[in-house]
């Protein structure tokens, strides 16, 4: 039996896309202490809960003493640990390269790991994330879930109809942080700007900030209707979870609580435009995706236009049809085909 450290990494995605292959190794009979190296403070919240791993740490003092076997370390971990525990370790750095050339699923990479680790490792497409199990009265299995957001960084992911999809709904609860209904990073550039500089627009630095002079902020500012429940900034991740597991269906875009819904096991639809499906999902019967299936999809490996998804979305040359042209009307065919129970859990607003 090996022991294992898994150094977890990045976002709430990220984190929760590698869970599959915990369940494998640990299922397979070896040990598996955890290191949540999150994007967020309280990411560690969301696994604390979990049985299967034998520690949960996010600080390498509080890893036991003596050595690891291996030691796994997502390529999203900020640096490498230099500790005495995995001085003799085999040390598996995780990339999405396999020796084809072709790009593994997010989830399949850390499998590939796993099978490395003990050829017996059963194939488990099921992800894990916990709750801080609060309970929310008002939240009920005839509550649609909006999640408008996604990673900051990463406006172009971002569906701008959510307001008009809750108007359509008698039981709404909008879900996130504070900056995802007014995203105030994205502006617009001269075309002279994103020619030179297109790499360094919506980065961090100097440069980006410096860039910014020239540039002109759009403002997403988002207004909801009225009978919305409005959660946005006023929970933590894990109580956030907590919620969404309490509601009747989700609806988001390509980000991190919508991999928290569908590990919750709830009927999850997902917004995909410039990111790529295969990569960032899971294949599990909960979750629905839904897209429009353009040529240039997805942008965020290259593809037609490959700088879109780089210059957060001001060089895409079609701006962003991929999502912009998906309609309410879209999404609620596939929430009423999509699951059996939608239909009878949701009720419409005013008969829409």
């Amino acid at each position: 039996m090996a022991k294992i450290l898994f150094h977890l990494a990045g976002g709430i995605g990220n984190m929760i896309m590698a869970t599959p292959s915990i369940n494998a190794l640990v299922d397979a009979g070896e040990t598996v202490d955890l290191l949540v190296d999150g994007d967020f403070d309280d990411s560690i919240d969301l696994f604390k809960g979990w049985p299967v791993p034998r520690l949960i740490a996010n600080q390498e003092s509080d890893l036991p003493d003596g050595s690891y076997d291996f030691y796994l370390i997502s390529w999203l971990a900020k640096k490498p640990l230099d500790i005495p525990q995995i001085q003799e370790s085999i040390i598996l750095s995780t990339s999405y390269y396999g020796v084809d050339g072709r790009r593994f699923p997010e989830y399949e990479m850390y499998m590939h790991f796993a099978r490395a680790i003990n050829q017996t490792c059963a194939r488990i497409a099921k992800t894990y994330c916990g709750t801080s199990g609060r309970e929310f009265p008002e939240i009920t299995k005839k509550t649609l879930v909006l999640y408008p957001g996604c990673q900051e960084r990463y406006p172009i992911k971002r569906w701008d109809k959510f307001p008009q999809l809750a108007a359509r709904y008698d039981d709404v609860a909008i879900v996130g942080s504070d900056m995802d209904l007014s995203p105030r990073y994205s502006y617009t550039y001269p075309e002279w700007i994103k020619k030179h500089f297109g790499p360094q627009l919506g980065r961090n630095g100097r440069v980006a900030r410096l860039l910014k002079l020239f540039g002109t902020l759009y403002n997403h500012q988002v207004t909801l209707p009225v009978h919305v429940k409005n959660y946005i900034g006023k929970l933590t991740l894990a109580d956030t979870a907590a919620l969404i597991g309490q509601a009747g269906v989700f609806v988001g875009n390509d980000g991190g609580l919508s991999h928290i819904a569908a590990a919750l096991g709830i009927p999850t639809y997902v917004l995909f435009g410039p990111t790529d499906v295969d990569k960032n999902t899971v294949p599990m019967p909960n979750l629905h995706v839904i897209r429009t299936g353009l040529d240039c999809q997805p942008c965020q490996f290259g593809g037609k236009y490959p700088k879109s998804f780089t210059s957060h979305y001001i060089g895409c040359p079609i701006n962003v049809r991929c999502l912009t042209s998906i309609e309410c009307d879209d999404v609620i065919q596939h929430l009423d085909q999509g699951n059996v129970d939608t239909t009878d859990r949701l009720n419409r607003q005013h008969g829409k």
